[in-house]
């Protein structure tokens, strides 16, 4: 019975890894996108996400979201943008587009 218990103890990590990309009810952020961007920071630190869209399914059968970055860049200056995220069926994020912030629809009309 441990070793059952212990078997997923280890595999839900893998699991949650390949599951369907959501919005955290808490603060909308989607933890596959988190990662990602975690990963390629300069400074992971001084990371700050915020303004989610939701997540979509595109016709292809993977996902998109976007939301606001704000991060340290190599100057140790910050820099904001709006990002676009495309990731595959499993939630792995393929790709990253970068807009000015005008592209975020939280801040449209302001």
């Amino acid at each position: 019975m441990k070793q059952i218990l212990l078997l997923m103890v280890l595999l839900m990590p893998l699991c949650s890894a390949l599951a369907a990309p959501t919005n955290s009810p808490w603060d909308g952020s989607v933890d596959q996108v988190m990662s990602y961007l975690r990963e390629n920071a300069k400074d992971p630190d001084s990371l700050k996400c915020n303004a989610w869209s939701k997540v979509v399914s595109t016709d292809s059968g993977g996902y998109l979201v976007g939301c606001t970055v704000r991060a340290k860049n190599s100057f140790g200056g910050y820099d904001a943008f709006y990002a676009v995220f495309l990731m595959n069926a499993d939630g792995k994020v393929i790709t990253m587009e970068r807009h000015d912030l005008s592209m975020n629809p939280v801040h449209e009309g302001q």
